[in-house]
């Protein structure tokens, strides 16, 4: 959980809180810096299909999560220190690989620890860090859009943070990983053609990319939104805090939702509730955007959780992590996308424009979720 707290909650979202306070910095169009939160994800993406590589030679994941999130430290600490624009977009591109191996060795190696009946919840933990990293932001929002240079001491607490966690998941990845169970039922195996087959995980891989575009152009551009209708620092303070406690409480319980009798619709339900609030936030008062920070919040961490739950019910244990790595691969170019699309809309309509495009991405994507849920409904009847 804080593993993702640092990767996701702070090293990526946290981009988007001080955004503000950088521009303030080093100059920049809107587009300018969604293509450096794009190379974020270029470089997340690159870490992701780096990863199942990686873990093959480190099965326990024990070694590939310390070093991971050491070398996230080490970019936090480049990054308080970068100067100029092409500078900032190279250290986020190495902190996007690093983060990239790193969320999924804790991802995946969390999962094989527990048994299968437990892997939605403990999905939903384990995302809902990403929440974490939010609410330990919200806090000190109006401090640090409150004065110049202070977003770069903020990363490098981020960095002593990050390094925190290192040793933390040395330690917690001394557990073995839990014994197979010989009588359990057979698992249908992970291919590569599976990603084009819509009763295995086509449909499910288009609505992740999705969800990719959504949050990232949402997290990256919000706050800058936001400013454009004259909040306050303290009211910014509150709609992240809301999008950082509904995040959280999304994690949390979204393994009773998979677990419940709309677990095959579950994934839609989570993408149609932050679509909602997309539109919600398009509204131009605090309590608009309040609500708005809600809805997105419940879907954030509890769609990559189900997602992820998902991907590896539809795989061999065997395979699980190969079936993990390519949805998130695939889902990264929705992550690539979604900030260059609402920097170029930000800088020709405004950027109260973001929330309207957040909402399409967000509704697009749920439809293409009830699509899936739809016909792995019809599969268990067939069979």
């Amino acid at each position: 959980m804080l593993a993702l707290a640092v990767d996701i909650g702070i090293a990526r979202m946290g981009y988007g809180l001080v955004l503000p306070a950088i521009r303030g910095d080093i100059a920049g169009t809107y587009a300018a810096f969604g293509f450096v939160a794009t190379l974020h994800f270029a470089g997340y993406l690159l870490g992701s299909l780096a990863a199942p590589v990686v873990l093959r030679r480190d099965p326990t994941a024990r070694t590939t999560v310390a070093w991971s999130h050491a070398l996230v430290a080490a970019t936090l600490v480049a990054s308080a220190y970068a100067s100029s624009l092409p500078q900032l977009a190279a250290v986020r591109a190495i902190m996007g690989v690093a983060c990239g191996v790193g969320i999924a060795a804790v991802v995946t190696g969390a999962l094989e620890r527990v048994p299968a009946t437990a892997r939605a919840g403990v999905s939903g933990r384990v995302w809902a860090g990403s929440a974490v990293g939010l609410l330990l932001s919200a806090p000190v929002t109006p401090w640090l859009l409150g004065g110049a240079g202070r977003w770069r001491l903020a990363t490098l607490i981020a960095a002593v943070l990050s390094a925190v966690v290192a040793a933390g998941l040395a330690a917690a990845f001394s557990a073995p990983v839990a014994a197979r169970d010989a009588a359990a039922a057979p698992e249908t195996p992970f291919r590569l053609r599976d990603l084009l087959d819509a009763r295995r995980y086509l449909l499910l891989t288009i609505a992740y990319v999705g969800f990719g575009a959504a949050y990232t152009a949402y997290s990256t551009f919000i706050v800058a939104a936001l400013r454009t209708l004259d909040l306050s620092t303290v009211q910014v303070a509150l709609v992240w805090s809301a999008f950082g406690i509904a995040a959280f409480a999304g994690g949390m319980y979204v393994g009773t939702l998979v677990a419940g009798r709309l677990r095959l619709f579950a994934f839609a339900l989570a993408l149609g509730v932050a679509a909602l609030g997309s539109l919600l936030g398009a509204l131009p008062s605090v309590a608009a955007a309040i609500a708005g920070a809600l809805g997105v919040g419940l879907g954030l961490a509890a769609s990559p959780a189900i997602a992820s739950a998902l991907a590896r019910s539809r795989s061999s244990a065997a395979t699980g992590a190969a079936a993990f790595v390519a949805v998130t691969t695939i889902m990264s170019l929705g992550q690539i996308a979604g900030p260059l699309a609402a920097g170029a809309a930000a800088d020709r309509f405004g950027a109260a424009i973001v929330p309207l495009v957040t909402f399409a991405m967000y509704a697009g994507a749920a439809l293409v979720a009830l699509l899936d849920g739809w016909v792995q409904q019809r599969e268990a009847v067939r069979t």
